[in-house]
């Protein structure tokens, strides 16, 4: 068992679990981005895009 409070103590291990988690904000970003630039074009499979472009690389 003192290997595992060792592991559980490592200041560096906290570290990088802080940094791979990521933030709660992230949701609400992809939310408003997808908001702001609705899929308006439809590809011939059937669902939406967002610009001419993507309809080009999908069909």
């Amino acid at each position: 068992m003192r290997c595992l409070k060792k592991i559980t103590r490592n200041q560096a291990l906290k570290d990088n679990i802080k940094i791979v988690d990521k933030p709660k904000t992230d949701a609400n970003k992809m939310d408003s981005f997808r908001h702001k630039f609705e899929a308006t074009y439809r590809a011939i499979d059937g669902h939406f895009v967002r610009s001419k472009a993507e309809i080009l690389i999908d069909n």
